[in-house]
């Protein structure tokens, strides 16, 4: 009996811990944003872009976001009126800006999203993970610093 006990504590307590971990963390600043990232997988692709011979070109690469613009391989964009960090409804803001679907980009329902007037758009997925579109390619990065 004591021993049954036991396990439903420990039972209990580890779906305790994994709720926690799974559940969303708080609401990412444009801070979080900054820093240095790197494009380690694709997730999907737009009905029109680059599709794979781009996105072979895309892995590995970094990109880097600062208060002021972003730098992706090379290519420097300055959000000139700033970024802006919005909730959004994904299939709304794919299917407007890069003629996407939420299953294209495997993105969840709401997400964050930096974006400005001139640079590219990017969701928040989670702390040291980030999505962006080029070229119609959807792809993942992760913080490198």
């Amino acid at each position: 009996m004591f021993g049954k006990k036991i396990v439903v504590a420990l039972w209990a307590f580890s779906g305790a811990c994994l709720a926690q971990q799974s559940s969303p963390a708080a609401s990412p600043t444009k801070k979080d944003f900054e820093g240095r990232w790197m494009v380690t997988e694709v997730v999907g692709y737009a009905t029109e872009g680059g599709g794979i011979p781009h996105a072979k070109e895309l892995l590995g690469k970094l990109m880097e976001i600062t208060t002021h613009g972003i730098d992706f391989d090379g290519n420097r964009c300055t959000a000139y009126k700033g970024f802006r960090l919005r909730e959004v409804d994904s299939a709304v803001e794919l299917r407007a800006n890069a003629g996407a679907t939420r299953e294209d980009a495997e993105l969840p329902g709401k997400v964050f999203l930096l974006d400005s007037d001139n640079c590219t758009a990017i969701f928040w997925l989670r702390e040291n993970k980030i999505e962006f579109d080029d070229m119609g390619v959807f792809v993942r990065a992760y913080r490198t610093r």
